[in-house]
């Protein structure tokens, strides 16, 4: 069955982990499902996409369910009450959402005390992928939202602005509980699943945003001009009978050669989180593993692109070599 979070029904203008995501569960499995697919957990972008996300690990924080918050300790009744939506029941209200969502973690974050922060620093130790999260969705606050191409060049360049790390220091703070909160709600409701029977299938894009944490943070794993901090060739797919132009996603594709000296650090890092996320895994646009469509930048569309080799099996060969006993599937 494949039901996204923000699909289930609830009071906060979409769906949060909450006891209707329990009683989701409860109903499938007495069904006789087995499996449930969700789509991309990742942090959405101005088109509410989870594919052109900020961060391939961090969770959306609109799913936080504000009564765990509640139940913590965190925020009070009025502030629950507050992140009610009293619109329509049968659309997902993401601006609604994403306002009030923010503003009762920010309230919660300013509630946390020494025993919550010391989780939150054993979390963060256990995902060293948050500690620049945390700093690139505090300097992207600071600099309005923007793209980190567009902040002043001491930010745009990681190795600059991480010497500067301290300045971001409290915004970072906030951002790494937000993850903290996140992930700790969505535990609960995946050993539920799995006590229930039922195992989640994870939904993982195979290709990261330009405008991210794993691309600032991270140049040479991309084909991208060091100086001009822009690609010259971008992800999609050719021609076929459902588009005539193809798909120009606009992506940044990956320079192969780097992570095959790396020994394909990023994959086993990113799909050994996702591992421990997910049962099984799910990689959208699987196929580019084998060969991907590469199109130039500055073409609108995908029609002058061309296929490219690559690595194939020695990547899914090295994932399966480290982590054994993941289960990686393709289905598209």
């Amino acid at each position: 069955v494949l039901m996204h979070i923000s699909s289930m029904p609830g009071r906060y203008g979409i769906g949060v982990f909450d006891e209707n995501v329990k009683h989701f569960i409860d109903r499938i499995s007495d069904m006789g499902f087995t499996y449930w697919q969700v789509l991309p957990f990742n942090p959405t972008d101005a088109s509410n996409s989870p594919y052109c996300s900020p961060s391939a690990f961090a969770g959306n924080y609109l799913f936080i369910d504000p009564k765990g918050l509640l139940d913590m300790g965190l925020v009070d009744g009025q502030d629950v009450e507050d992140n009610v939506y009293t619109g329509s029941p049968y659309t997902a209200d993401y601006d609604f959402a994403a306002q009030k969502r923010y503003t009762l973690l920010k309230k919660a974050f300013s509630r946390i005390d020494g025993e919550t922060a010391r989780q939150i620093k054993e979390f963060e130790i256990a995902n060293p992928w948050l500690t620049d999260y945390a700093v690139y969705m505090a300097a992207k606050e600071q600099n309005g939202g923007s793209a980190w191409w567009q902040w002043d060049k001491k930010q745009a360049v990681y190795a600059e602005c991480v010497k500067d790390i301290y300045s971001f220091e409290e915004n970072a703070a906030f951002w790494k509980f937000a993850q903290f909160i996140f992930y700790k709600q969505w535990y609960e409701i995946k050993l539920y699943a799995n006590k229930k029977g039922v195992a989640v299938i994870g939904d993982m894009p195979i290709y990261v945003a330009m405008d991210s944490v794993d691309v600032w943070a991270d140049l040479p794993l991309f084909k991208i001009d060091k100086e001009t901090l822009k690609p010259s060739k971008v992800a999609g797919v050719p021609p076929d009978y459902f588009s005539a132009t193809g798909q120009r996603w606009g992506n940044p594709i990956y320079d192969w050669d780097y992570l095959k000296k790396n020994g394909y650090q990023f994959w086993v890092d990113r799909i050994g989180y996702s591992n421990k996320l997910f049962d099984i895994i799910r990689i959208d646009h699987f196929r580019a593993f084998d060969t991907f469509w590469k199109i130039p930048a500055t073409c609108p569309t995908a029609v002058e692109g061309e296929w490219i080799e690559a690595p194939g099996y020695e990547v899914i060969d090295t994932l399966l070599e480290k982590l054994p006993g993941v289960c990686p599937v393709a289905l598209k």
